[in-house]
């Protein structure tokens, strides 16, 4: 696990993420040092042109960032700023950034530069792997969220017929700029939000993994997270990833167990207006709701439920936002989960990665577990939806 006593903020950390026998590199860091060899990294790529794709506020936040991005390349870039947050994911955005590069001058050399928070990597990437089957693609994430759920994935997608990723493709980025400055900049939801993939990553694996979002939970009730750790809880994240990735690049098998809380985490988010109820926020009241139908099929203790969902309890509030979805609302897009089939469910069940134990995943073939959705109904009520 890292440690940020040996390391100071103003170090490069430089590590490979593997997806099968493919590695890309990723720097992590902040300041001058880190900006330096960011853009050195960026410009090894020797792009002709760059094409910065990137969110209306991060493109306010950082302008002088998204020009010198755009600069990169041996000729003047272009930049497209998309929608911000789950907006950005439609067929409409994703044609408008198709459009943009292409009518631009887009070639084989060109680079797909994504700077932003997942939603936007989401689409961008998705456009980096479908213009001539495959543009080299640079992810310059800008939440905790995609620092620690985009950069350790080949997954790029949009949402369509009101369903969450379920329109997407994999392209692995040629590298990954990760600079944890902005992190000073997330409203208090996204923060919190990408701390949730920390606390899922801590209940899945166990061990030193909940022991840092302990300490990590414990900082930021203090105050606010300084650069040094922000880093050391980045790179703990992604690397918490590479084990399974090494092995299972898709995500299908082992990498599954990170999508544990997703199948009803994605249900609540699409059930609220987009940004209510922040993607990672989500996937926590999802990983309550696994706990619950694994304490009532008899595989999951009650002391073992209850250290699950404390170490949750701190990122959320006591209760759902107001108003609340109906029960039907909900599981109609539980019912139709984009992980839908793999477990051979039939009609009246669902599935989802379900834990024994904090750190103890059920091993099946596709690390789903199948069981009547009835429970999750029952899961629903208990928070106070109705039918």
């Amino acid at each position: 696990m890292p440690n940020a006593d040996v390391r100071s903020p103003e170090d490069v950390i430089a590590f490979d993420v593997r997806f099968g026998s493919l590695s890309v590199p990723v720097l992590l860091g902040t300041g001058e040092a880190f900006g330096r060899a960011a853009a050195e990294a960026v410009g090894a790529l020797a792009a002709d042109r760059v094409f910065v794709v990137v969110d209306g506020a991060v493109a306010r936040l950082y302008p002088a960032d998204v020009s010198r991005f755009a600069a990169l390349g041996s000729s003047p870039g272009v930049v497209f700023v998309a929608p911000e947050g789950e907006r950005s994911k439609t067929f409409a955005v994703l044609g408008d950034v198709a459009d943009a590069c292409l009518t631009g001058g887009a070639t084989k050399r060109s680079l797909v530069l994504v700077f932003g928070g997942g939603a936007t990597m989401n689409v961008g990437g998705l456009a980096a792997a479908l213009i001539y089957r495959g543009l080299r693609l640079c992810y310059v994430p800008t939440t905790l969220m995609a620092q620690n759920d985009v950069v350790p994935s080949m997954k790029t997608a949009i949402n369509v017929c009101g369903r969450k990723n379920n329109f997407g493709t994999f392209h692995a980025a040629a590298l990954n700029v990760v600079d944890t400055r902005y992190l000073h900049t997330l409203p208090a939801d996204e923060l919190r939000a990408g701390m949730g993939e920390l606390v899922k990553n801590a209940l899945v694996l166990g061990g030193g993994h909940f022991t840092m979002a302990e300490r990590m939970l414990d900082a930021h009730a203090r105050g606010p997270l300084d650069d040094a750790l922000l880093a050391e809880i980045v790179e703990a994240g992604i690397r918490a990833k590479l084990p399974a990735l090494a092995a299972d690049a898709q995500e299908a098998r082992a990498g599954m167990i990170f999508e544990y809380g997703h199948t009803m985490g994605h249900a609540l988010e699409l059930c609220y207006p987009a940004g209510v109820l922040p993607h990672g926020l989500a996937v926590c009241w999802g990983m309550r709701c696994c706990a619950y139908v694994a304490s009532r099929l008899g595989l999951m203790d009650r002391a073992e439920a209850a250290r699950h969902d404390a170490l949750i309890h701190r990122l959320l509030p006591d209760a759902l936002p107001a108003p609340l979805p109906t029960v039907t609302d909900v599981m109609f897009r539980v019912m139709r989960d984009g992980k839908r089939g793999r477990a051979r469910e039939a009609d009246d069940e669902c599935s989802c990665v379900l834990l024994a134990a904090v750190g103890a995943p059920l091993q099946t073939e596709t690390m789903l577990s199948k069981f009547p959705a009835a429970l999750v109904a029952d899961w629903l009520r208990v928070q106070g939806l109705r039918d």
